[in-house]
């Protein structure tokens, strides 16, 4: 019964006052396109209901532009609005005595009346609250003079906006600027602190890092060919360094017995020299003292032979050790038959051996194969051999054994002498180490057979080991690796051979 209502407002809140006809056009229509109520604007034209008005939403507005009745443009707005009547106004809000009530606004109603009221659309049914359609509408010229002042307003505070922003920004990057400013003289003097703190004391922990090492360079500036004493206390070594220095005086100690043992060989080597030289300038002189028949001449003769024979086994074993200081000796293997070369070396002393009544007995098993040296290995065997002849009793015995042992070859050499000492037996591969004169033969040794004997088994790859018991005898063990088809390894380098043995000397 909406064509029967009379629609009123709120005081104050209509679209278009007395005083101002023809400014605004507005109208009410129901949902039926019958309309309620228009403003004197509209004179006699009624705007039509169009579908896309009736198939809005409640409480929605849409936007358009159209020629009023009057002829002009204007831009008009239309609302789809619940109408509230009073059995709805009685179920949403409490009863009052009065007659009139009061809206949320602070503007009072009365209870006949339709009004118009925003709500949420949610909690109106269709059946309570019939819709209307709100159309307002002014004209276009003074909607764009609006328009228009807003832009100039939006197009003003965009400016301000701008130029305030741009001011920010500036202000922004002169405080950055003076911020790094700041900061880089900060780091600047950081680091020239820093590194000024770290060169004092770069030098401070080195000098007193180092101070320990002079000390010791000091110490070892002072050690000379007389004195090989390092003059250090434990105090003055920190613990880093001690090891170095123990080292350090564990060479100079052996440094110190090598030159004792270069003094005393030299002692030696010119006691061994002399006598020989003395025998032969006498026997000479004594041959130029008179006439002297032809048998007489023929004995010196043979002296003097004896005397140079000596005089060139001592040279030729001093050239041998200088040889393989130098690392000049050099090795040459070949496919030798040791058993065969042990035999031959115990044939050739076998006469020396029968003149002081030692017996020499060869142990061999079948033929014993091998790449070395024959005319070192030969040397070696030669020089135990004489050494076992030499250093034993009348009636003793030199048995020289060859075989093989987990691959190798063995080859032994023992008598029945007098023995070795337990502290001779440290020194014996030694150069110009003899034990003590009781043990000295007849013949010029001089204490360097057997150091040429360790000298040619490094230089071949072999060892050489000693047992011995005094009174009793010793015995002499030579191992020389071989492979399972009878061919040796590869010795090791003159100049690795030769060196260790220069450490005894």
């Amino acid at each position: 019964h909406l064509r029967q209502l009379q629609v009123q407002f709120i005081d104050g809140q209509r679209p278009e006052s007395e005083n101002e006809p023809g400014v605004a056009f507005f109208q009410i229509t129901n949902e039926q396109g019958e309309v309620l109520h228009a403003s004197k604007s509209m004179c006699k034209g009624r705007w039509p209901m169009e579908p896309e008005v009736a198939q809005m939403r409640l409480l929605s507005a849409r936007f358009d532009s159209l020629r009023s009745p009057r002829g002009c443009e204007v831009r008009r707005v239309t609302l789809k609005v619940p109408v509230i009547g009073r059995a709805f106004l009685r179920r949403s809000w409490p009863r009052r005595s009065s007659r009139s009530r009061r809206s949320s606004s602070g503007r009072h109603y009365h209870r006949h009346a339709i009004v118009v009221f925003p709500l949420d659309p949610e909690r109106i049914e269709p059946r309570d609250a019939p819709v209307v359609f709100i159309q307002y509408a002014r004209p276009l010229r003074e909607v764009e003079g609006v328009l228009g002042s807003l832009r100039e307003d939006m197009e003003r505070t965009r400016q301000q906006f701008e130029a305030s922003s741009r001011e920010t920004l500036r202000k922004l990057r002169d405080d950055s600027k003076a911020a790094l400013v700041a900061l880089r003289n900060k780091l600047l003097l950081i680091s020239g602190v820093t590194f000024l703190a770290t060169t004092l004391g770069g030098v401070w922990l080195v000098g007193r890092g180092l101070g320990p090492l002079q000390r010791i360079a000091a110490a070892v500036s002072r050690v000379s060919e007389k004195n090989f004493r390092l003059d250090l206390s434990h105090q003055e070594v920190p613990a880093e360094l001690a090891p170095v220095v123990a080292k350090l005086q564990q060479s100079l100690a052996s440094l110190e017995r090598a030159f004792a043992r270069e003094k005393q060989a030299a002692a030696d080597i010119s006691h061994d020299l002399r006598t020989p030289i003395s025998a032969l300038l006498a026997t000479i002189q004594v041959c130029l003292r008179k006439p002297r028949t032809s048998d007489q001449y023929q004995a010196a003769l043979r002296s003097c032979r004896d005397i140079g024979r000596q005089l060139d086994l001592l040279v030729e074993r001093f050239l041998k050790l200088a040889r393989l200081d130098a690392g000049g000796d050099t090795y040459k293997p070949e496919p030798v038959d040791v058993a065969d070369l042990a035999d031959q070396c115990a044939s050739m002393v076998r006469p020396l051996a029968e003149t002081r009544g030692v017996e020499v007995r060869y142990h061999g098993d079948s033929p014993v194969v091998l790449d070395t040296d024959p005319t070192k290995l030969r040397e070696v065997l030669t020089n135990l051999l004489d050494n076992a002849i030499d250093y034993n009793r009348p009636g003793g015995r030199v048995d020289l054994r060859v075989g093989r042992d987990n691959g190798e070859v063995r080859i032994e050499v023992a008598d029945t002498g007098i023995g070795i000492g337990s502290q001779a037996r440290e020194h014996l591969f030694e150069r110009f180490y003899r034990a003590d004169p009781s043990r000295h033969s007849d013949k010029p040794h001089a204490g360097l057979g057997l150091a040429i004997v360790k000298g040619y088994l490094d230089l071949m790859g072999g060892r050489i080991d000693v047992t011995s018991e005094e009174g009793k005898g010793s015995t002499f063990r030579i191992t020389l690796p071989a492979s399972e088809n009878g061919r040796g390894r590869p010795a090791r380098s003159v100049e690795s051979t030769a060196r260790p043995t220069a450490v005894h000397s």
